[in-house]
């Protein structure tokens, strides 16, 4: 008897993480004052780039503290009833610690580490109108969480239904603004959704998510003597599903062609949430 498959739950993030000899040659550099005429240069440069990073128009605050400055002062400037701390993981407890340390009133909705946030029980809980503030780690890599598939496909439908406009964003590295957020649109993120499901020496396949880093799939199968060859100067970036969007090239490809040359099937969220299978493999 076969026994059922499920499905896994389970985020593995990979390291460590690389760097670049241009990353490694610039902390040779000499520091700067954070009151210094470099340092307001450098974030004059450094802060219109972010807005446009995130899709936004909004100031984004730097913070040279740890996790538990920024905490702190999301709390502080946040919270005036009461906050709801939705709780997996050693980062998401972490909210109710410094909340309660802040003095501000808090709640921690508990689930056992490795389990996702159930948004019913969100929902259920604010409706009672005590809290104002509600906090969460979206990548729990104290235990790390799975983002299923039809959670992302119901989001779009929804926007089909209430003809809202939605942008995929991987990781942002494409050149072409494929990424870049509309105005007054839902940013649908895929970031998260980085596993590499399955590899298939004998045939020459591999299975991931779509926010599986290009240079993860080589890093993955060169111990076998295989490597992913479309190769886009953001490979230690980018992600395959904004690779399989844009078609993604690289110096390879002219001898063993683009992204779409090495695509054998795909399973696509459509535009009014309807989940397809395409290709043969």
């Amino acid at each position: 008897m076969s026994q059922p498959v499920h499905e896994p739950i389970r985020l593995h993030i990979p390291g460590p993480v690389q760097i670049s000899p241009e990353t490694y040659a610039a902390t040779t550099r000499p520091m700067i004052g954070h009151r210094s005429k470099d340092f307001v240069a450098l974030y004059d440069d450094i802060h219109p780039k972010l807005q446009t990073l995130f899709g936004t128009s909004q100031p984004v605050f730097l913070s040279t503290s740890s996790a538990w400055g920024v905490m702190e002062g999301c709390i502080r400037n946040l919270v005036a009833k009461k906050v709801l701390c939705c709780c997996s993981g050693a980062f998401s407890d972490k909210w109710v610690d410094v909340a309660r340390r802040c003095g501000k009133g808090a709640e921690a909705l508990q689930y056992e580490w490795g389990t996702p946030v159930n948004p019913d029980d969100v929902a259920e809980k604010l409706s009672t109108g005590e809290f104002d503030t509600v906090t969460f780690i979206h990548n729990e890599t104290s235990t790390g969480v799975l983002n299923p598939l039809e959670e992302v496909a119901a989001v779009v439908k929804l926007c089909h239904e209430q003809n809202i406009p939605f942008v995929t964003r991987g990781a942002g590295t494409g050149l072409s603004g494929g990424a870049l957020p509309l105005k007054e649109c839902v940013l649908i993120v895929t970031t998260c959704m980085q596993q590499i499901l399955n590899v298939d020496y004998n045939n020459q396949q591999v299975v991931v998510q779509p926010g599986v880093i290009n240079n993860w799939i080589t890093q993955a199968v060169s111990g076998a003597g295989f490597y992913y060859a479309p190769d886009p100067s953001s490979q230690l970036a980018c992600s395959i599903g904004g690779n399989v969007a844009e078609n993604s090239g690289g110096v390879h490809c002219l001898k063993y062609g683009v992204t779409t040359n090495h695509v054998l099937g795909l399973k696509l969220v459509l535009p009014n949430g309807n989940i397809v299978d395409i290709g043969g493999a």
